[in-house]
């Protein structure tokens, strides 16, 4: 939801101290700092939400133009197709220098020379004979054959090595730095406020006994 979304750039450690900083504004009536902390959180908001819109949208652009292509069968003709359509059972065609689309089996023909360093760690091009299967992201070094597609997308080997070490994270290194920075300052705000709110009382309360 956008909204949420853009909303929850007012929620958040240094949010909420100018949040705190603006009800103690409003409190004391002082409506010049209550009127400049009002339109600085909403800045600050507004500015964040942009900036993260507009990286997604250049994100989601450079996706689409390295978008990968290959040659595919279609109604018993050679096209060439964007990889994400691909479907098991498809009919593609492997030549030197293609990256495998998705896991295939070879079809009748010379063996390929694969440079699967990517995924396996091997230095040395591997040869894959007529039967054998090409894994999704492997790179073609020599020979050109037809094979058939038997797994795409996330059921390839590629797929399921990329699950295993997916790790949710939505925060960055940077973002959990700043977060343990802004708790600490809050923390040591909270415990001055308390201090001088207790040695302020303190004296009030000696004031008293003294007029007294």
């Amino acid at each position: 939801n956008l909204c949420l979304k853009f909303l929850s750039y007012f929620w958040g450690p240094m949010p909420i101290m100018i949040w705190l900083a603006i009800i103690i504004e409003l409190i004391n009536t002082d409506w010049l700092d209550f009127v400049v902390l009002s339109l600085l959180q909403i800045l600050n908001g507004t500015v964040g939400f942009i900036e993260e819109k507009n990286a997604g949208n250049a994100i989601a652009a450079l996706k689409n133009s390295l978008r990968p292509a290959c040659r595919v069968m279609r109604d018993g003709v050679w096209k060439t197709d964007n990889a994400q359509d691909l479907v098991p059972g498809d009919l593609i065609e492997l030549k030197i220098g293609d990256v495998v689309p998705a896991d295939a089996t070879l079809l009748d023909g010379e063996p390929l020379q694969v440079d699967q360093s990517a995924l396996t760690g091997e230095s040395l091009p591997v040869s894959i004979h007529p039967g054998g299967k090409c894994k999704m992201g492997s790179t073609i070094k020599r020979g050109e054959i037809n094979a058939i597609v038997v797994a795409t997308g996330r059921h390839t080997f590629f797929g399921k090595a990329a699950d295993l070490l997916n790790i949710e994270d939505t925060q960055g290194r940077f973002q959990k730095i700043l977060f343990k920075i802004t708790l600490g300052l809050l923390a040591v705000s909270l415990v001055l406020c308390t201090v001088i709110g207790i040695v302020l009382l303190v004296r009030g309360h000696s004031s008293g006994k003294e007029i007294g």
